[in-house]
């Protein structure tokens, strides 16, 4: 929750839990020392550990579950910056949050502390992301675009014993048939038996479209055609059906 002072012309942020039935049960606001710790917040989410964790103006603040002020994320240097949107957490208590400055996400630890950044070209001002618990894949979608790009930066069970490792493969596959009027980009490597087969179907199929001649001009009239006597064809049922109504 954001709230303008039209006196002072600041900004000042709140976060508000309410239970099931719609009672307010926590208001985070200040800090310890009576400042206000949020200024306009954007997106928010609970980490596993219950840590609240909120994308603010230039920065990440994180709370802990009883409201206390635990950190303030501001980019991996003084001198870089940060400007946040997107938020999510992975099952490691990880932070993962776009940047609307790099163009990429930012990861950091539980404690605030900088990790790595996933970066791909076909990613420009990413702004939501969302972690899928089961299959261990990271969906990113940049603003202004159609396409959403995955991630797959955790190949292995092991890796989850490892909180400082990250792995995943540069390596960009656009669907071309489905759906219709997107493009789905998948980023990262997998071992699952069912993500391999949808990958190699979709490359098929790329390959299919590619080999496919096109119509030449006489193909082409015939097909124009046709559709056109598609087309008339519905509109007369249509009419007819208008004036059957017309007569009752």
């Amino acid at each position: 929750m954001c709230e303008f002072d039209v006196d002072t012309k600041t900004e000042t942020g709140k976060i508000v839990r309410y239970n099931i039935k719609r009672d307010l049960e926590q208001t985070i606001l200040d800090d310890d020392t009576g400042h206000y710790m949020f200024c306009c917040p954007h997106y928010l989410t609970e980490n596993t550990n219950r840590d609240v964790v909120v994308s603010d103006n230039h920065a990440v603040v994180v709370a802990n579950y009883r409201g206390k002020h635990r950190f303030s994320y501001k980019g991996p240097s003084s001198e870089s910056g940060i400007e946040p949107r997107g938020i999510c957490t992975d099952v490691l208590s990880r932070i993962l949050v776009c940047d609307l400055i790099t163009h990429s996400i930012q990861i950091i630890d539980k404690d605030g502390q900088f990790l790595s950044c996933l970066e791909h070209p076909k990613i420009y001002r990413p702004y939501c992301l969302c972690y899928d618990l089961n299959t261990h894949l990271l969906w990113v979608g940049s603003l202004h675009s159609n396409k959403v790009v995955v991630y797959r930066y955790i190949t292995r069970q092991l890796d989850l014993k490892d909180s400082t490792k990250t792995c995943y493969k540069d390596y960009y596959f656009e669907v071309p048939a489905f759906p219709r009027e997107s493009e789905i980009g998948f980023t990262g490597s997998s071992e699952e038996d069912e993500w391999e087969a949808d990958l190699d179907h979709w490359k098929r199929e790329e390959e299919r479209l590619k080999k496919k001649k096109p119509l030449n001009k006489k193909e082409k009239t015939q097909h124009e055609y046709n559709t056109f006597k598609k087309t008339k064809k519905k509109m007369n049922k249509g009419r007819l059906k208008y004036i059957d109504n017309m007569d009752d």
